[in-house]
């Protein structure tokens, strides 16, 4: 199947990244709209999913159900009259020489530093169910048992190890 021009877009950015990735993703579905990314050594609980409309998101993926994004990078590309490239999301947007530059500059890149950020041991993957609602949060595990959080806790567990740690009632 052909890659769409997001895809492209990213397997050039990626292989030039990927060792200032911490924990580097790799591709484990490919479709023809949108593919999505898993991260080495992260749970796979945490998803990314690209797709060739705009969409980059991170996340938490559940017993198959989508739980809720932990964070996005949005690009909308719109072309000027003069060629050059904007993100239709932005109030202020940034112009860009080529769409492969909005893209990498306006969603890889910050994917790549929000991923280095919050990628480590010290950090845990919640889960949290209430009357319907779902969602998802990054905490340090010495937060596991403070505020009301906890009385909604479903899943909990390193975002590093992937290990579940502590479950409660689903």
């Amino acid at each position: 199947m052909p890659k769409n021009f997001v895809r492209k877009t990213f397997d050039r950015w990626l292989s030039h990244s990927y060792a200032r990735f911490h924990r580097p993703p790799r591709v484990v579905l490919s479709r023809k709209d949108y593919f999505v990314l898993q991260f080495l050594g992260i749970t796979p609980v945490i998803e990314c999913s690209i797709r060739k409309e705009g969409m980059v998101e991170i996340h938490a993926i559940y017993q198959g159900d989508g739980w809720d994004i932990l964070t996005e990078f949005d690009a909308v590309a719109r072309r000027t009259p003069t060629g050059q490239y904007y993100c239709g999301l932005c109030t202020s947007p940034e112009m860009f020489a080529s769409r492969a530059a909005l893209w990498v500059t306006h969603s890889f890149e910050p994917l790549l530093a929000w991923t280095n950020e919050h990628f480590h041991a010290a950090q845990w993957l919640w889960l949290c169910r209430y009357e319907g609602s779902t969602w998802a949060k990054l905490k340090p595990k010495e937060d596991m048992h403070c505020g009301k959080a906890t009385n909604y806790l479903v899943y909990a567990c390193s975002v590093v190890s992937g290990k579940p740690s502590q479950t409660s009632g689903a």
